[in-house]
């Protein structure tokens, strides 16, 4: 995704309590009466090309409801009860180039969205729960900057307002170029191969040991969790995300001889506050 960038909460909106899904934890509750989540633009929020988006929503209204919102540049929302997406140039937009979804989206249930735009092949992807839903291959815009901040919940910039969700949200992202189906569906299942290195490696005691953590395919901020066991066993360490290239790196230094199994895994209950990897990967 772009940088990490803060928002703020306004109206009636608040973080919810953890349900042990995948896209539930930390979420915001949105009532559908002026809540939304505001961040200030800034360069890493404006696309001129290829760009993705993606989120986990649970509503029960079929209505017009924000997602994701940078108005004239890109938009992502419910729709008739289903995924829909509008881009724009940065200066304006048409409702006639609304793309819309088939699958229900509006039952109550937690749901993963995305959407992706190949800005040369003028094509925009809809997904729902990590599988195609709906392609328009002859879009006829190209997204285009400007310095409106991002919404999500509803809009309130100046051009208007409303479009409230009523509902919650969870895990938005925002990447500057166009996701593969399998990285969307690994998104929604967070079911990522993980390669480790060095395969072994001695240390002299007191000093730092590096272990690197390859993502497959490769995804920035993504939790990885380490676990050290054998003679400098430490259980369940803190999780560590994920950079551009798919790689987290674990610094420990071990104060023990003996030989040491580090394995590493991508385990939602760390993210619960499990902190230890249920199935590890080596």
């Amino acid at each position: 995704p772009v940088h990490s960038l803060d928002g703020t909460l306004n109206g009636d909106a608040a973080f919810g309590a953890s349900t042990i899904v995948v896209g539930s934890t930390g979420h915001v509750d949105f009532d559908g009466a002026g809540d939304y989540v505001q961040v200030a633009d800034a360069s890493d929020l404006d696309f001129t090309g290829d760009m993705s988006m993606s989120a986990w929503v649970k509503t029960s209204s079929g209505a017009t409801q924000i997602i994701v919102r940078k108005t004239f540049a890109y938009e992502m929302f419910v729709y008739n009860g289903h995924l829909g997406a509008l881009f724009g140039t940065g200066a304006t937009w048409s409702g006639a180039d609304i793309v819309e979804g088939a699958s229900d989206i509006d039952d109550g249930a937690w749901h993963h969205v995305a959407v992706t735009y190949d800005d040369t092949a003028d094509t925009v992807n809809l997904y729902v729960d990590g599988v195609l839903d709906v392609t328009d291959s002859t879009y006829p815009v190209s997204v285009g900057a400007n310095t409106y901040d991002v919404y999500f919940g509803m809009w309130n910039d100046g051009t208007g307002s409303g479009f409230d969700l009523s509902g919650s949200m969870d895990e938005v992202r925002l990447y500057d170029r166009a996701l593969s189906a399998t990285e969307v569906d690994r998104l929604q299942d967070y079911g990522f191969d993980i390669s480790l290195t060095p395969e072994s490696d001695i240390n002299p005691i007191n000093t730092e040991h590096t272990v690197t953590a390859q993502l497959t395919p490769a995804l920035s901020y993504i939790p990885v969790l380490f676990e050290v066991a054998g003679a400098n066993s430490g259980g369940g360490l803190p999780y560590v995300y994920t950079d551009g290239s798919g790689q987290a790196v674990l610094d420990y230094t071990g104060t023990v001889a003996g030989t040491d199994t580090i394995t590493a895994c991508i385990d939602v209950s760390d993210v619960f506050n499990g902190g230890v990897c249920n199935a590890p990967d080596p």
